[in-house]
């Protein structure tokens, strides 16, 4: 047992990507049987999100000593933010131009059909990073608006900071939580990756079957 727990988490996780390989070919479809486990492991990732987000924004907001350093953070991060996505968007359109995808494609779409251009509104696209429903953002796990949220009530906690030590300290808590928590879901990773790998390799034999099998009946209707 010590030689298992006592390594890395690194580690084990690339033990588990070996021995889901290793389990997805021995087993072939009965590999599926591990199904849930990948299947459970990714709803805890999914879980933590939202939570993890919200409290640790707030909780380091809170940290702030003035409104001015939240200026000056928040300015570090609009710049960061713009540089990257224009870094982004350089590079996708940079490849586009060079693969050109879909040039040569056929059958995407039926002669004649008509096909519907998209619009992008700037204006609409902001209004949409503010929740018209704390709640709703919440339940709908729109990371965008929860953010927005978070800053918000960091922000009202920030002002309010000799009045709101209480919430200060529960946002901290929750905090320190959510964090806990995320580790404790962490190191269940080995086990989610091998059973998603396992399951994999068998979804990939499948469809490799079904490809031969089309080929194969493709060449024979020839």
């Amino acid at each position: 047992m010590k030689l298992w727990f006592g390594r890395s988490l690194n580690f084990q996780i690339v033990v588990g990507i070996a021995v889901g390989l290793g389990l997805g070919l021995a087993l072939g479809p009965h590999a599926s049987i591990l199904k849930p486990i990948g299947d459970i492991f990714l709803r805890l990732l999914t879980m933590l999100i939202i939570p993890l987000t919200f409290f640790t924004l707030v909780s380091g907001l809170t940290k702030l000593e003035t409104l001015r350093s939240l200026r000056r953070v928040g300015g570090r991060i609009l710049l960061y933010y713009i540089l990257f996505s224009t870094i982004a968007a350089i590079i996708g359109v940079a490849v586009a131009l060079l693969i050109k995808p879909g040039q040569e494609a056929a059958g995407l779409l039926d002669a004649g059909a008509r096909v519907e251009v998209g619009t992008y509104n700037l204006g609409d696209q902001i209004v949409s990073w503010f929740p018209s429903n704390a709640f709703e953002a919440f339940a709908q796990g729109n990371l965008f608006q929860v953010i927005v949220f978070a800053l918000i009530i960091g922000l009202a906690l920030l002002v309010m900071r000799e009045r709101a030590q209480r919430l200060i300290a529960l946002a901290d808590d929750a905090s320190s939580l959510m964090i806990t928590v995320t580790n404790l879901v962490i190191k269940t990773a080995p086990y989610g990756i091998l059973a998603l790998v396992a399951n994999m390799v068998v979804t990939l034999e499948v469809r490799m079957l079904k490809d031969v099998a089309r080929f194969i009946g493709a060449d024979y209707a020839a």
